[in-house]
């Protein structure tokens, strides 16, 4: 069997709502006559993922083009 790299997440707002779309999906369903595969997702750490973000923001700061950030000519 082939796996593509298409993939999406699905949040939903109850553990309930999310094992009653699973059970669904399991039954069968398909998208543009691909079979979908359903998995449980891993819990994010929430410390490690906000720490991720910030340095994101603060390293991408400066790639606009407006001056600043880590490797501007202006060094700020």
């Amino acid at each position: 069997m082939k796996k593509t790299k298409d993939y999406a997440f699905v949040h939903l707002s109850t553990r309930e709502a999310a094992e009653q779309a699973m059970a669904r999906a399991l039954g069968g369903l398909k998208i543009d006559g691909s079979d979908i595969e359903v998995n449980w997702s891993k819990p994010v750490d929430k410390n490690l993922y906000n720490t991720r973000k910030q340095l994101t923001k603060i390293l991408s700061f400066g790639s606009g083009g407006n001056g600043g950030g880590i490797g501007s000519p202006m060094g700020v």
